[in-house]
């Protein structure tokens, strides 16, 4: 035992620098470390991540060669994960860089069939894959999965995830791909602004939503808009059950629009939509599980400030700048204060008054905070559109493609901040970045208060 701690305390220190490893036994992780290998959970080991934790990723670097990448750092679980933050203090799977991009790092790997990993109140960002599950059943549970290059979460072979009250949004290809076999079930997901939202190959059958009675049994309440090409695409041999979702509309025409199944290739199966939900998701519920601050990402808050030593220093000068990076997009919840009541018995027993003591303890939506742009009134409304001027194609090395530019609106409809989420090359990137601050809004709002919002650019050169 003794051993054991000694080998685990640098990973309590004030930042930790690990350039890969097996973990074999029991591990247990907290503050800020920074991973320039893959990390390997063998099928003996178990990983346990305190919350607040944060994990980031070594852009392009991979110094075990190992996992599906030989040059991006994955977290490979063949063990158990257990990571579970809290609403308040969410644990971050992330970029080491200042600022990130789409595919610095490669993603989670899920992969034990007999053991159950849990992920709950995290942020993964950055990745190829937010999170590939293959021929196992985790859990993930109120978490953000976004700014991912291909998938948010890739299901395979199998694998029977259960997830519930995530947020999937703005990833590269899909938010949710699953492939040959995949069974997984989604009820309380929010999932929009990426390319499709969920698409289904050969024979996968995801569970968005079944009211009939039965072991299949889902309550769904799923929401899906705003997805680029389509919410939902079943390119499979099995009907996708998608039923008491929203849609964003409740026009049938509409949401068919927005699916591709058999409708329009009858080589594929149907997805379901009927019942609607009626009332749509619980957007207020969302905006308070996506709140959080530079406080969760900086230094001060895991204890990584003051006296590190040599590469530690370095290690925490960067994490500093990687907190800078994300503070502009991220801000923390809003607890009302809670004072000591005093009353008769006969008050504190009336259910009135309880009620509204809880109420009081609940957390509630911090307007200051910079809003996704899923939750606004209206969606963003560009007022202001500026191409970039192109004057060296040699310089740009004739590359053509997407940009994807991420943007801070302030409250008046102008640009705060631009930076690059994915891109080309530093020519075309920086033509791109520079025309994207010249854009101006709409004003956003939320129940008609007027907030900060952020929301992508794209540019095709």
């Amino acid at each position: 035992m003794i051993a054991l701690l000694l080998h685990l305390s640098p990973l309590f220190a004030q930042t930790a620098v690990i350039p890969g490893k097996i973990i074999t036994e029991n591990e247990t992780w907290h503050g800020t470390i920074v991973v320039e290998g893959d990390i390997t959970v063998a099928p003996s080991g178990r990983l346990v991540i305190l919350p607040g934790t944060r994990i980031l990723f070594k852009a392009k670097t991979d110094k075990m060669r190992s996992g599906r990448d030989k040059t991006r750092s994955e977290l490979i679980i063949k063990g158990m994960l257990s990571a579970k933050g809290t609403i308040n203090n969410k644990i971050w799977f992330s970029s080491y860089e200042k600022e990130p991009r789409m595919q610095d790092w490669y993603g989670i790997l899920i992969g034990n069939p007999k053991r159950t990993s849990i992920i709950e109140y995290a942020v993964v960002e950055y990745a190829y894959n937010g999170i590939t599950i293959k021929r196992c059943n985790p859990q993930i549970n109120n978490s953000q999965i976004q700014f991912n290059y291909h998938s948010g979460l890739q299901i395979e072979l199998g694998a029977k995830p259960k997830l519930i009250g995530n947020i999937i949004s703005e990833n590269g290809y899909a938010g949710i791909v699953c492939n040959t076999g995949a069974r997984p079930v989604l009820t309380d997901n929010m999932t929009t602004k990426n390319n499709i939202g969920l698409i289904s190959f050969g024979t996968a059958k995801p569970n968005l939503g079944n009211l009939q009675r039965g072991p299949d049994y889902n309550i769904g309440r799923n929401g899906f808009f705003d997805n680029y090409t389509f919410d939902v695409q079943n390119h499979s041999s099995q009907d996708i059950i998608a039923e008491n979702a929203s849609w964003g509309t409740k026009n049938i025409a509409e949401i068919k629009k927005n699916i591709s199944d058999f409708e329009d290739d009858n080589k594929y199966k149907r997805v379901d939509i009927l019942p609607v939900l009626g009332g749509g998701i619980d957007l207020e519920k969302k905006i308070i599980l996506s709140q959080a601050t530079k406080d969760q990402l900086s230094p001060a808050q895991n204890n990584t400030s003051g006296t590190d030593q040599g590469a530690g220093s370095e290690a925490s000068r960067q994490d500093s700048l990687q907190a800078t990076a994300n503070s502009e997009v991220t801000l923390k919840p809003v607890i009302p204060d809670a004072k000591p009541i005093v009353a008769s018995k006969i008050v504190i027993n009336d259910p009135a008054v309880k009620a509204a003591e809880e109420k009081k303890k609940e957390v509630s939506v911090n307007y200051k905070q910079v809003f996704l742009d899923a939750f606004l009134d209206e969606r963003p409304m560009v007022l202001k559109k500026v191409r970039p001027i192109i004057g060296d194609r040699q310089r740009g090395l004739k590359m053509r493609g997407k940009i994807i530019i991420r943007v801070v609106v302030d409250r008046m409809g102008r640009i705060e901040s631009a930076n690059v989420l994915r891109g080309l090359n530093a020519y075309y990137d920086d033509l791109a970045r520079q025309a994207a601050l010249k854009f101006t809004f709409k004003p956003g709002t939320i129940k008609g208060n007027p907030v900060r919002f952020e929301t992508s650019l794209f540019f095709e050169f």
